[in-house]
């Protein structure tokens, strides 16, 4: 059954839209013709195509599962190891500890809520999230690119290769979503900051003025509003979610919950106070970034969801001061400076074990070597039962995966509220499908659950999602609405029957909006179609012929029909 949430019908067309037409789609996925970014839907329809080859048929939201699940489960937990290998890159570690680490760190990376599970129950904000798990390569990339900069001797080609690496998975980061643009400046702007000389930290914070500009003027152009001058009216409907120290705790105990998370707040002072007192000169730099890039990910998330105004909306607007893709940001900051902390911790006690092999009981003659072997040992063993642990005692992540299920669930009508999908809507679907062919158009709100009716039956619907813009070539949505709306019968034929002149058009009511769906702005536009006066007279004039009759389907179906515009098919 497809995920019942507000975006998840655009995927599953976007995906579907790949697979009909190939890559030549992958830059005007949404119905009016514009651009969404592709990448996860092009991941989703290639695995149906791989799939196809053996013969085997999966469903859109297989596809959808299933890239879902490789992103999330497999391509994110191993870019967080591959972007641990860099700060452990420079440690002289122990075989076993690395070992230990390697196994730790892709579990951990998926310990929390805050990503990759938060995102697939809001919205799902799937695209977004798809860019957020492949992040980590981008920022391994960048950071063996500033390596490369500050090599002693300067090595053009090795310079040039990792320019061209670090080019190239930025360029699958925008396929996979824009907006993870901020996300990438606000971890690395500290590493840059500290670690380039100051010709290069004026050119990069050039490029991000231009970006931003650029940024700007798009907005300005595409999205015409008199409140960009004004940003404390930006945001108007926000509302706080969080006291300060409760947004701080959720930030350093990286969203989970209880004596897990509080035991992961310790650990995380232990290991950001180690990663400094402990490292090398050479490699402080480093330790000091990621714990600027912490606290940066913490100011950005506390002003969202704590404090209202003008400066809260300007920081957090890249983010559209929305809680959700902020707080993917939090297991990203947090996993590498605690991986760092305690290999930090595990070096420095191997190298005091080491001399007091040669030095009889020198270490344990120093407060200092005993407090770091202790350390070591108590954080290494709080790591693995913080890490154990957060699989079974997690409740936030319990929370997301019953919203999810609960999402994919299609059950019987209660009369309580107004479900996207019901057992009786599923039957009209199918049998409204089952008359109209799949290659008829029909109009109905989309958010009455019938933009469904696409993924699930493959029925040619006008609206096959909440959202599909009037702007460019989706000029029809608006025009069909309006026409609609004028009670004109020829002007309404007239915007109808061309739609596809080779099959019948169709126009299909289903009750009312969604409750679920209540939260979007543009709810209005739709409003002409439950007009039952509009519609009687369009049935009274001849306009519109009634095919089925739905009444009798269940308890509140009560006016659900199927209805044909007479364009003389």
């Amino acid at each position: 059954m497809p995920l019942q949430s507000s975006d998840a019908p655009a995927h599953y067309y976007f995906i579907e839209k790949l697979s009909e037409q190939g890559l030549g789609a992958a830059m005007h996925l949404w119905p009016h013709g514009g651009f969404y970014p592709p990448l996860f839907h092009i991941l989703a329809s290639s695995i149906a195509a791989v799939a196809s080859l053996f013969g085997a048929h999966i469903s859109v939201y297989a596809a959808f599962s299933a890239a879902w699940l490789i992103s999330s489960g497999i391509l994110f937990p191993l870019g967080m190891l591959l972007l641990a290998s860099y700060v452990l890159h420079d440690l002289e570690l122990p075989i076993a500890a690395r070992v230990a680490l390697t196994i730790i760190v892709p579990v951990l990376s998926v310990s929390s809520a805050c990503h990759p599970y938060t995102l697939l129950d809001a919205g799902p904000l799937i695209a977004y999230g798809f860019a957020t798990s492949l992040l980590p390569y981008l920022m391994y990339a960048s950071l063996r690119l500033i390596d490369a900069i500050m090599v002693k001797p300067f090595h053009v080609r090795n310079l040039v290769i990792q320019l061209c690496v670090t080019a190239a998975t930025g360029l699958v980061l925008m396929l996979a979503h824009p907006r993870i643009a901020f996300t990438y400046a606000l971890f690395m702007l500290p590493f840059i900051i500290l670690r380039l000389p100051w010709k290069f930290i004026v050119s990069a914070f050039a490029v991000i003025m231009c970006a931003g500009g650029a940024f700007a003027a798009f907005m300005l152009i595409t999205f015409k509003s008199e409140r960009y001058l004004h940003p404390e009216t930006w945001f108007h409907s926000h509302q706080p979610s969080k006291t300060l120290s409760q947004a701080l705790l959720f930030v350093f105990q990286n969203g989970l919950d209880g004596m897990v998370g509080i035991v992961f707040c310790a650990l995380l002072l232990i290991c950001a106070a180690a990663s400094v007192a402990l490292t090398k000169q050479s490699a402080r730099r480093n330790a000091i970034a990621l714990i600027i890039a912490l606290l940066l990910v913490a100011l950005v998330y506390v002003l969202t969801v704590t404090f209202v105004g003008a400066l809260p909306n300007i920081i957090s607007a890249p983010w559209y001061r929305d809680e959700n893709r902020i707080v993917t940001m939090i297991p990203l900051a947090i996993v590498p400076l605690i991986i760092y902390g305690i290999g930090t911790l595990l070096a420095c006690a191997t190298q005091t074990l080491r001399a007091s092999t040669a030095y009889v009981n020198h270490w344990a003659q120093s407060a200092r070597a005993r407090i770091i072997i202790g350390l070591a040992a108590l954080c290494s063993i709080a790591l693995v039962a913080v890490t154990i642990s957060a699989q079974y005692v997690n409740p936030a992540r319990e929370t997301v995966a019953t919203h999810v299920l609960e999402k994919t669930t299609v059950a019987g009508s209660d009369g309580s509220e107004i479900k996207q999908l019901t057992e009786e809507k599923l039957t009209v679907l199918k049998n409204v499908v089952t008359r109209t062919g799949t290659d008829a158009t029909i109009i109905s709100d989309p958010m009455n659950g019938s933009m469904y009716a696409t993924s699930l039956y493959d029925a040619t619907m006008l609206y096959p999602i909440m959202n599909p813009q009037s702007s460019g070539k989706g000029h029809i949505f608006a025009d069909v609405e309006q026409a609609f709306a004028s009670g004109d019968s020829q002007r309404l034929l007239t915007t109808v029957c061309p739609i596809n002149p080779k099959e019948p058009e169709y126009f299909l009511t289903m009750g009312g909006q969604a409750d679920s769906l209540q939260s979007f702005p543009y709810k209005a536009q739709y409003d002409t179609f439950h007009d039952a006066a509009t519609i009687n007279g369009y049935v009274n004039n001849g306009t519109l012929t009634k095919v089925k009759d739905y009444s009798s389907v269940g308890s509140d179906t009560k006016d659900w029909a199927l209805y044909q515009f007479n364009c003389g098919d």
